[in-house]
């Protein structure tokens, strides 16, 4: 029954016009979670126009009104990530799944619960999607790599060993992390990467938030330790390129990049994102003030620093 479906399908196929834009649109819609975001989409109008129908069980102005708008845009927005952004579809999901739920409390039960269905399902169909493979190329894949490892082997000896895993592993962390702070803060090409568990010397670990910038400026930049004994601080004003940040919380106030105008303060702590959540959300730009972080440690490929100030004092008791 099957073939017979599949040959239908390809009859239809030949007998419908448009056939090459129909093609180009059906591997556009395969390389992304195209009916989680149409599901998502749908959701987030249904939420946004049903304070504006005619019906007098509605409510049309205050709270309700505001958050239908407020939330129907955002689902709206989200569906659109998925389809033009599915690099970014999980964390995506996530926020989408906090807004429908919000949406059943706080705008007419969800656009009558079917708003918050329809975003619920799309937000599921999207975190579980998964890119399309094809299964013969994989294999073909796997078999290439197997047989290009034997030949590096073959042709290097035995001097040739891969990279061991406390070579490629990041440094390990002391138990005191260093504070610190910088007035302003502007970041190209800025990723948030997600969360990880990191070893430290003392043989437990320590959760810490990841990011990557591909260029960070910090004006006066300052970093105090928290080991027992005296107190030092560091000043500099720093620019680094390609960095990778390790750090335990992030708080600050983001402002409009190059404009220094304040929009929103946030506070960041590794406990609010679980290590299995992929994320990979990336900013062209981001810019803050007065940021604060728990900085674990940091790698760069190139530091760049000026105005170094060092400060040495006892440590404060409480």
């Amino acid at each position: 029954m099957s073939n017979a479906l599949r040959a239908a399908g390809v009859r239809l196929d030949e007998l419908l016009p448009a056939r090459r834009p129909r093609r180009a649109f059906r591997h556009w819609r395969r390389t992304r979670p195209f009916w989680g975001g149409a599901a998502v989409v749908t959701g987030g109008a249904v939420i946004l126009l049903i304070p504006l129908a005619p019906l007098p069980v509605m409510i049309h102005v205050g709270t309700a009104a505001v958050s239908g708008a407020a939330i129907g845009v955002i689902l709206i927005s989200a569906g659109l990530f998925f389809w033009f952004a599915p690099a970014q579809r999980a964390f995506v999901a996530v926020i989408t799944t906090v807004c429908a739920l919000v949406s059943v409390v706080t705008t007419n039960l969800g656009g009558l619960g079917v708003g918050a269905l329809l975003a619920l399902l799309g937000s599921a169909m999207a975190f579980g999607w998964r890119p399309h493979r094809n299964p013969a190329q994989g294999r073909r894949g796997g078999y290439l790599t197997i047989l290009l490892s034997a030949v590096l082997i073959v042709e290097a000896g035995p001097a040739a060993r891969p990279a061991s895993a406390e070579e490629s592993a990041p440094p390990r962390p002391g138990e005191h992390v260093p504070q610190v702070r910088a007035d302003k803060l502007l970041a190209t090409g800025f990723t948030v990467k997600g969360a990880v568990n990191l070893p430290t010397v003392d043989g437990g670990t320590i959760k810490a938030l990841v990011f990557h910038a591909d260029n960070l400026k910090a004006d006066n930049y300052r970093i105090t330790t928290t080991d027992p004994g005296p107190r030092l601080e560091l000043g500099i004003d720093l620019d680094i390129d390609d960095v990778d940040i390790y750090a335990t919380r992030l708080s600050g106030v983001v402002t409009v990049p190059y404009l220094d105008i304040e929009v929103l303060p946030i506070e960041i702590t590794a406990g609010l994102i679980p290590t299995w959540l992929p994320l990979d959300l990336t900013l062209p730009v981001f810019s803050g003030n007065d940021v604060r972080a728990g900085q674990v440690f940091i790698r760069a490929r190139t530091v760049r620093g000026s105005d170094l100030s060092a400060d040495v004092g006892a440590r404060s008791r409480r």
